[in-house]
């Protein structure tokens, strides 16, 4: 065997060994990756409670055993912002591991300027936690477990991973804008108090044993009403939106004495919601547009006064054919 034909044999044997180095090698590389991803993926029926920290705020989300989702001072969810949500928890997508050189600056990073999010099942078992991080310069989103410290590049569902800014929402972003809308399928009874001109109070109560609803005028007296009507009006209630919530819980104690409205929503579940409305004044002035809603006597928000309108009617309203 000549000195050339043995080097052949040798350089075949080498390339085979690293053949074989190198497929054992991504191919450990490949299923890491891939366990590590499977592990972000939370199957999101199984969530129950989600706690959202950073240093701007805590936001606790948990499920009612009716399905609704408050806050943790019973306060209605932004239905969409929470169903985009459990998107991001069902779709998250690892790209790859962060480089070593880069992955304690990074992981600094998450822990001190990232959010913090934590997922937990009915019985209020941890399901999963980890940071999250959105690096606009980079436009990267950076993941990390709680207790570890190894960050990976991820993958949202949003553009470029724009939409992980919904975690860094304050506590009032994700209260629902639509007053009565999560309440209807529950509905008992919605009862409108008109203290401008009281003979115009009314209320519509389901009856559970006669399945069907029931309008009383301001002195209980039942009325007769046109079913298309009241299918519009329920369509009204459905409908009614507030401007925007207001932080500044100190306003609540300046509310003008002379309320306007008082709508108490009653559930099957004989839960009750109050809403009532004051006038907005300005340098003395009444505003002709807006006025206040306060909910449960702790949550202020701003309303127009056209988006309200549809909901406070007389009850001669419901007699008339539409």
């Amino acid at each position: 065997m000549t000195t050339k034909y043995k080097n052949r044999i040798l350089l075949i044997v080498f390339c085979v060994f690293l053949t074989l180095f190198a497929v054992k090698y991504f191919s450990n590389q490949y299923s890491t990756l891939k366990s590590t991803e499977s592990n972000f993926i939370v199957d999101t029926s199984l969530i129950c409670r989600i706690e959202i920290e950073n240093k701007k705020s805590k936001v606790v989300l948990q499920k009612t055993e009716h399905g609704n989702w408050i806050t943790d001072d019973n306060q209605l969810v932004n239905q969409q912002y929470l169903n985009f949500s459990l998107r991001i928890f069902s779709q998250i997508k690892i790209s790859s591991l962060v480089p070593e050189r880069d992955q304690n600056e990074i992981a600094d990073t998450l822990k001190n300027k990232g959010t913090h999010i934590q997922l937990f099942n009915c019985k209020g078992k941890s399901i999963l936690a980890y940071y999250v991080y959105s690096h606009i310069a980079t436009r990267k989103v950076y993941m990390m477990k709680t207790g570890s410290d190894k960050p990976y590049v991820v993958e949202l569902p949003g553009y470029e991973g724009n939409f992980a800014a919904i975690f860094t929402l304050n506590k009032i972003d994700w209260l629902n804008p639509y007053l009565f809308t999560n309440y209807l399928p529950q509905l008992k009874e919605f009862y409108v108090e008109n203290y401008l001109e009281p003979q115009h109070s009314f209320s519509i109560t389901y009856d559970l044993e006669k399945k069907q609803l029931l309008l009383f005028d301001s002195k209980e007296k039942e009325i007769a009403y046109d079913k298309d009507v009241m299918k519009a009006y329920q369509i009204f209630i459905s409908e009614v939106k507030v401007e925007k919530f207001l932080s500044d819980t100190n306003l609540i104690h300046t509310l003008e004495a002379k309320k306007l409205y008082q709508i108490t929503l009653s559930t099957i579940q004989d839960d009750k919601i109050i809403f009532q409305f004051y006038p907005i004044i300005l340098n003395g002035k009444e505003d002709k547009n807006f006025c206040y809603v306060l909910i449960n006597k702790k949550q202020l928000a701003v309303i127009q006064y056209y988006n309200l309108a549809p909901v406070i009617r007389d009850v001669n309203f419901f007699t008339k054919k539409l």
